[in-house]
């Protein structure tokens, strides 16, 4: 019997996909977790110095990844990889393992004195309800050959993630809705739905002074990708004469600008924020693509818009949560995560992705009436400190629980 096993003070690291974006729902995860388990350590496929969140850990480690070019910027293009990657992370030091994931993290190797608890945010999208949207990302995926070799790839990569399903000793899922998919997709059993802590959001007031109300604008805000629909929200405010603010870059940019005529508007590069929404409210464009704005500037967004409109199936979807910090309403799909969170007496839920769906509850939010105070009492139950009790009673009862096991 090894020493780890028997140890009282467990050696923790924590596993993730990748960390090369800037900030985001799962990010700040991270970082709640850092907190959690201090002196864990982060280990990863790739990182990029713009994540500047995962300074939060002590030591990042990374696998032979992060050596090939452009591996750090274009991970998509390296899936094939992943697998080798992350089974190549030597893990022998540590005596509880986390795996946080909506991809490969998962399928490190752990030894059987070791604690593997899997926190699954949702079986890789590319793999079980993406895929014809990640073979359309670039055209030369399109190549008759270069098709089919993704394919097999795919193929490949689905089976690995099926096989590696049973490598963790206890999983956790983000929601109910990715709890269900990871018995679809994996057959196996849920330890607990754990949700993700909401970041708290507050605003200066005196950052914004002067700026005109926006009070009648409703807002999006997501990553610009064909799955978070916000192609919907588009066409749904044109039909109905609304102004609709979108906070985002991504792939879908071109299409969605495409959608919306003569009636849309698209923030320069070098124009401030401040500045915008002033053109905003002389000019009056129907759609508006604000692009990536500053942490203090959604949080005004937020504060001041009518309602947040979230049509995509989201794993969970912090955004309409963030936005009910400060009282205001969301529109949500049915099979979101947050639906479980916000239910249907606190925001209104579209419960198919069409125009007509989307038109109908976009005027049930018109005429929505929610007490603000329920609104920011559901956050509360989301905080950080009741998601860092949650997460480590959690662990560390299987951590005791595995160590008795051993002792006998």
């Amino acid at each position: 019997m090894t020493t780890s096993v028997l140890t009282a003070s467990p050696k923790v690291a924590i596993i993730y996909d990748r960390t090369n974006t800037r900030y985001g729902g799962a990010e700040y995860l991270l970082a709640v977790l850092a907190q959690a388990f201090p002196g864990a350590d982060l280990l990863t496929s790739v990182s990029h110095h713009q994540a500047v969140w995962q300074n939060k850990f002590k030591h990042i480690s990374t696998t032979f990844l992060q050596k090939i070019p452009f591996a750090k910027t274009h991970h998509q293009w390296f899936l094939a990889l992943m697998p080798l990657a992350f089974e190549s992370l030597n893990l022998d030091e540590y005596d509880i393992v986390i795996s946080v994931s909506s991809g490969e993290a998962k399928g490190v190797l752990t030894k059987p004195h070791q604690l593997h608890i899997a926190y699954v945010l949702t079986p890789p999208r590319y793999l079980y309800q993406l895929e014809q949207t990640y073979l359309s990302t670039a055209n030369w995926l399109k190549w008759p050959i270069i098709n089919q070799l993704v394919l097999l790839m795919l193929k490949y990569i689905k089976w690995w993630d099926q096989s590696v399903s049973l490598r963790p000793d206890m999983i956790m899922a983000l929601s109910h809705q990715v709890a269900s998919r990871i018995t679809q997709a994996y057959d196996r059993k849920i330890k607990a739905v754990v949700y993700p802590p909401i970041k708290p959001f507050k605003i200066d007031q005196q950052l914004y002074p002067k700026l005109p109300s926006i009070a009648k604008y409703y807002l999006s805000v997501a990553r610009l990708v064909e799955y978070k629909k916000i192609d919907l929200a588009i066409k749904a405010c044109r039909k109905l004469q609304k102004t609709l603010l979108i906070v985002g870059v991504g792939v879908d940019l071109h299409r969605l600008q495409n959608l919306t005529g003569d009636d849309s508007w698209t923030r320069p590069a070098d124009m401030n924020f401040s500045t915008a929404i002033q053109y905003i409210a002389k000019h009056q464009p129907q759609i508006c693509f604000l692009g990536s704005v500053h942490e203090s500037d959604l949080t005004w967004l937020y504060a001041q818009t009518r309602a947040v409109l979230a049509p995509g199936i989201e794993d969970f979807g912090l955004v309409p949560l963030e936005m009910a910090q400060f009282g205001k309403p969301s529109l949500i799909h049915a099979q979101s995560g947050v639906a479980e969170v916000l239910t249907s007496h606190l925001a209104v839920h579209l419960k198919e992705q069409s125009l007509d769906a989307m038109i109908k509850g976009l005027l049930k939010l018109e005429k929505l009436k929610i007490s603000p105070a329920k609104l920011t009492s559901e956050v509360k139950k989301l905080s950080s400190q009741i998601f860092i009790q949650r997460m480590t009673k959690l662990v560390y009862d299987e951590w005791h629980s595995q160590r008795m096991a051993y002792d006998k």
